[in-house]
């Protein structure tokens, strides 16, 4: 005889909120899914701050890292998870001689406007079947490249799966102060969206119903920084994706995709940004 047996307490209280917040509560947005390999003992160049979150997922090798005020030494089958704009580092650990790679790129907000890895009570995780998950990312890197919108998608279960697993091993979400004003938020998503549009200050107040005045004091209390600013990480963030995705695309193509119209320009900010030209990106892009 079968029965079925209902395991209402598998789950804590805590466990179910974070699990529903996961599950209905995240916006995600795909930008790239790569496999990286190297032999070089820094990997991360110490202090560096980048525009969008990722994820860090190491499948050969061992990596020494350090995310905020945390280090650690991670093996195969470990990560780290890195809020947009938090410091980090990485470099190959002791008897290390390569290293293999997945970095996974997105933007990632929970319902309040917040980045979601940053409610997470460490940067540092784990999984319990590497081969499983060496699968599904080799998936993901492929269907990015070959079927972006289909990537995207599944690049959303996978980072979805990947912190349900994490909660489950003892991982917990804590609460983060404040809220985003919802004008703000919808024009967020909006701008991450179609970040090519001519994002002009005074359009993006008038989006929101608001002077301008009033939308720039409201947008930096939301992010932080200002709305030009904004725009321009966002703009960086989707080129440094097609430089590392589409090879075929030129990097005046590539400007010209994300809404800016002088190369020179693009050159300069993208520099500033990254620490590298767009030309050696996409040089390093080619080879990989």
């Amino acid at each position: 005889m079968n029965i079925a047996l209902a395991l209402k307490d598998f789950l804590d209280d805590q466990q179910l909120m974070a699990m529903c917040e996961i599950v209905r509560g995240m916006e995600f947005l795909p930008i790239s899914c790569l496999l990286c390999r190297g032999d070089e003992h820094r990997v991360i160049s110490k202090g560096r701050a980048i525009p969008d979150d990722f994820i860090y997922f190491l499948v050969k090798g061992k990596l020494e890292c350090g995310v905020g005020g945390e280090r650690r030494v991670i093996s195969p089958g470990e990560f780290l998870m890195v809020p947009a704009g938090l410091a980090h580092e990485a470099v190959m650990a002791q008897g290390s001689r390569d290293y293999e790679v997945y970095a996974l790129h997105m933007h990632l907000y929970d319902r309040s406007r917040h980045r979601f890895f940053g409610k997470l009570n460490s940067p540092f995780g784990a999984v319990g079947d590497l081969a499983s998950w060496t699968s599904r990312l080799a998936a993901c890197t492929c269907l990015m490249g070959r079927s972006p919108d289909t990537g995207g998608k599944f690049m959303e279960g996978l980072v979805g799966s990947l912190l349900v697993e994490q909660l489950l091993r003892g991982h917990n979400l804590k609460e983060l102060a404040g809220k985003t004003d919802q004008r703000i938020a919808r024009l967020l998503a909006r701008i991450r969206r179609q970040p090519a549009e001519n994002w002009t200050v005074r359009a993006m107040a008038e989006h929101c119903f608001l002077s301008v005045s009033r939308f720039r004091q409201l947008f930096v209390a939301c992010t932080k920084t200002s709305p030009k600013k904004y725009v321009q990480k966002v703009r960086l963030s989707l080129a440094r994706s097609l430089l590392a995705t589409e090879p075929s695309l030129t990097v005046e193509e590539v400007a010209d995709r994300v809404g800016v119209s002088d190369v020179h320009y693009f050159h300069a900010i993208y520099r500033q940004q990254f620490g590298e030209t767009p030309k050696q990106r996409f040089r390093r892009s080619d080879q990989q």
